[in-house]
Formats: C-alpha cells, structure tokens, sequence
C-alpha cells in the first residue's frame, strides 16, 4: 500500500504533517523532508482540511518546452532557455479555491506539469549527483497566463 505525505489544518486551527494511506490519516512528528515518526491517533474524516504536502521556498519552471503554443500562435520559440519562477506562497492545498488577482485581465489556463521537489539546499550541483538532492517527483497542476511575448495581438 502506498502511503502519501500531507500536510493539514485541524478544524480548531492547528496544523501538522502526516500520511495518508487511502484510509486513514495519521499525525506524524516531523515532514515530508525528515524522518517522519508517527505521532497520535489518526485523524477522523472532517476534523481536518488538506493543505498543499509541503511549502517550497519557490518554483523555478523551465518554460520553453510550450512549442505546440508558440506553433499555434504562430510565433517563434525563443533561441535561448526561458526560466520563471513563482513564490511559495502561490502554492495551495488540494480544496483552496484559485483567486485571479482583480488586475489581471487576460486568459488564464490550466497547466499539468510535472515537477522535481529538492529535498535540500543546493546549487552547482553535477547532473551525476541531481539525483542524491532531489526527493521526490510529483504531479504539479496549476493555472497559467501567457506571457507578453507570446501573447497574441
């Protein structure tokens, strides 16, 4: 049985980690970076609400790899790699609602990625030793605005 790490909210407003088995949510001490230990009882259905599994200090997405909406909007792909990065705060959990920030006015899209979660600090690390820092893949889903280089008109 596979378990998953989540984070979660009680409904009196506190908050903590554990794992979810399909079943059963159980407290642990501890994140999803650590070794975790088991801690508590578990939680029933309702006494608690899911939050994102873990706060990352930042995304950093690689962005060009969009040529089908550079095709279809008939222009063309930049000669270099493009990066963007968001905030971790733009992270939510599974049951938030998306807010569309009242100043922005153009299309807003879904976006499924897939995403490499660093388990540590680090930097300058060899393609032989990315795999010893990252933890984890997960599925990212999300919600996109083309930029102003790529936007049509």
């Amino acid at each position: 049985m596979t378990c998953r790490a989540a984070r979660f909210r009680c409904n009196d407003g506190r908050t903590g980690f554990g794992v979810f088995d399909g079943t059963n949510r159980a407290p642990h001490d501890g994140d999803v970076f650590g070794a975790p230990r088991p801690a508590g009882a578990p939680l029933e259905h309702g006494a608690f609400a899911l939050l994102s599994p873990c706060l990352p200090s930042r995304i950093i997405a690689l962005w060009n790899n969009f040529y089908a909406m550079v095709a279809k909007l008939g222009k063309q792909a930049p000669a270099h790699v493009l990066w963007l990065t968001k905030p971790g705060a733009s992270v939510i959990g599974p049951d938030e609602p998306i807010r569309r920030p009242r100043s922005h006015a153009r299309r807003i899209t879904f976006e499924g990625e897939l995403g490499s979660v660093i388990g540590r600090r680090c930097g300058e690390v060899s393609a032989d030793d990315a795999g010893a820092a990252k933890l984890h893949e997960a599925r990212i889903e999300g919600i996109g605005s083309l930029s102003n280089a790529l936007a049509p008109g």
